[in-house]
């Protein structure tokens, strides 16, 4: 049984209606004579295609043969778009059936909506970078937040502790350089507090951050530990260069006015070297007690302790 002869109607219909592969005839007078639905839905958005039309008047037409084959390629091109298909052909009688197979478009509809799309994309990404550096700057600002003291603005205990871990840990990776601790404390400020009020024992606490921190390089860390207690990470050279930072930081904040009060600033320094057996919190412990020893020899003076000896005055 010929079962393309049997369904050739449904083929046929099929051809003519849902297929997506497109079709035209050309008759003897060069004529379109057919097209399906396929081909007009393939070139309706570039050109005007009706029956009867003459197709060297609508397309530019170029034949090429081989033994075996035929192939007709159909050409269009405007101002704003080109079109070029290409067929199989069959010849019955003086028509030919073209059933199409390669299509190439350029369309400056398409282009220009891609351009328009690139131009919103670019937008976007300028946007999101714009968003992005005000999102960096605000964590900026968080983390400053975070790791001054509100009142004096100087580095808080957390900023302190993470600093001198970090400096230590440099250290021990280099051994670059000398990393020192100096620990200060404001003599009798609860006698100022009392004495002249809470406003004013700010205002010495703010001077004297100011002064600390005006006075050290910049790779130095200031920071207020508690209180009227301040301390400094310093990198040194040797125990002569901490005790000379630590007696000019004394002599610095003595001279500390505060307009309309007549009231004497002084401090108490206690100094100490980093060794390398160290921890955070051992020479730390070591600085406290060279600060309370300067305290207890009369307050307003530096003393300076080692690790393998006794205290030393400055």
């Amino acid at each position: 049984m010929d079962f393309l002869n049997l369904f050739k109607d449904e083929i046929l219909n099929y051809l003519k209606g849902d297929s997506e592969i497109p079709i035209i005839v050309i008759n003897s007078e060069g004529e379109i004579f057919y097209a399906n639905n396929a081909f007009y839905s393939l070139v309706s958005n570039r050109v005007e295609v009706k029956a009867t039309h003459d197709i060297n008047e609508i397309f530019t037409v170029v034949v090429e043969e081989t033994a075996n084959s035929k192939e007709i390629t159909l050409i269009r091109t405007d101002k704003h778009n080109s079109i070029k298909i290409t067929g199989k052909t069959i010849q019955k009688e003086k028509n030919i059936l073209v059933i199409f197979e390669d299509y190439i478009f350029n369309d400056d509809s398409i282009t220009e909506k891609l351009t328009t799309m690139n131009i919103e994309m670019s937008n976007i990404t300028r946007e999101l970078a714009k968003k992005n550096a005000k999102l960096e700057q605000a964590n900026k600002k968080i983390t400053e937040l975070l790791n001054k003291d509100y009142l004096t603005q100087v580095g808080n205990r957390k900023y302190f502790y993470e600093r001198l871990e970090a400096m230590i840990s440099y250290y021990k990776r280099t051994k670059n350089g000398k990393l020192a601790l100096v620990l200060c404390d404001i003599d009798n400020f609860k006698n100022v507090n009392d004495t002249y009020g809470h406003d004013v024992g700010d205002l010495v606490l703010v001077n004297f951050a100011g002064a600390l921190k005006d006075k050290l390089r910049k790779e130095d860390v200031v920071a207020r530990f508690g209180g009227e207690e301040f301390i400094v990470i310093l990198t040194c050279s040797d125990e002569e260069d901490v005790k000379e930072v630590a007696e000019r930081l004394r002599k610095l904040v003595s001279k500390i006015t505060i307009p309309g009060h007549d009231l004497t600033v002084t401090a108490s320094f206690g100094a100490t070297e980093y060794h390398f057996e160290d921890t955070v919190d051992s020479i730390i412990k070591r600085a406290d007690e060279a600060m309370y020893e300067a305290k207890d020899k009369g307050r307003n003076n530096v003393v300076y302790k080692s690790r393998l000896d006794g205290t030393k005055n400055n």
